[in-house]
């Protein structure tokens, strides 16, 4: 094989199986450390005497990408409100409060106001994503769809559901199946003294149920659990119990 139809073969990291773009130049330098080794093994190669120059070229690219790496990390760490410096830390509740407790001792009150208004924001984005993943539920409730309500409910052991006057269901599984029983048909629900709260990962919805269907009317009080699951809400926990009625 001709130098030439190697070279075209290689990427400037000397991988055949690299992803190429359309101007010929390879994707971003794999991490540091895995760089070198393969760098080295590959350096250690007796046909690749004649491409030094190659490796020279990724050595400088890594080198480029350290650099900016680090110009922007300090460029950012006096306005990245999360409790890691790095430019793609995952921000977190916890963190921002640690961080405006901070702030708050040393008096730089001005970085404190800005974390206070980032972490309302966040707990606000939290409260409206629940809110939605709690409607979702109710949709699938009222429509009869066990497909929708299949969508809605999380993974895990600790998923669980406790119907009115029934005993506690655990595994998504079993309450899936105990919903294919009560989705016979459609219902009427009006939701009223909704209360959301929620924190990064968590939170929880009580309501009460004004029912309305050919078998089920009445009242019910109603606990709706939601858990972040892989980006997104996902329900954990349902218990409905009836409330009672009294004569006027």
């Amino acid at each position: 094989m001709s130098a030439a139809a190697t070279m075209s073969r290689l990427c400037s990291h000397g991988q055949a199986s690299c992803s190429v773009s359309s101007v010929g130049q390879c994707a971003p330098p794999p991490p540091h450390a895995q760089a070198s080794r393969r760098l080295s093994k590959w350096q250690s190669h007796p046909r690749t005497a004649r491409y030094h120059h190659i490796a020279s070229a990724h050595d400088k690219l890594v080198l480029k990408h350290s650099n900016m790496n680090a110009r922007f990390r300090r460029t950012h760490q006096h306005t990245c409100s999360s409790a890691s410096t790095e430019a793609y830390a995952t921000v977190s509740v916890s963190g921002l409060q640690a961080d405006l407790a901070a702030a708050v001792s040393a008096e730089d009150y001005q970085r404190a106001a800005s974390l206070r208004d980032e972490l309302m924001k966040l707990q606000q984005d939290s409260i409206a994503a629940v809110t939605e993943a709690n409607r979702k539920f109710y949709v699938a409730f009222e429509h009869g769809s066990i497909q929708a309500m299949s969508e809605i409910w999380g993974h895990g052991d600790h998923v669980q559901c406790i119907h009115p006057a029934a005993e506690c269901i655990e595994g998504r599984e079993d309450v899936l199946e105990s919903w294919r029983m009560v989705l016979r048909g459609d219902f009427y629900i009006k939701l009223e003294n909704l209360r959301v709260h929620a924190t990064q990962d968590t939170g929880y919805v009580t309501c009460v149920e004004v029912m309305n269907a050919e078998n089920a009317k009445g009242r019910t009080i109603a606990t709706n659990v939601f858990e972040k699951q892989n980006g997104e809400w996902k329900m954990v926990l349902h218990q409905g119990g009836p409330l009672p009625t009294f004569a006027s």
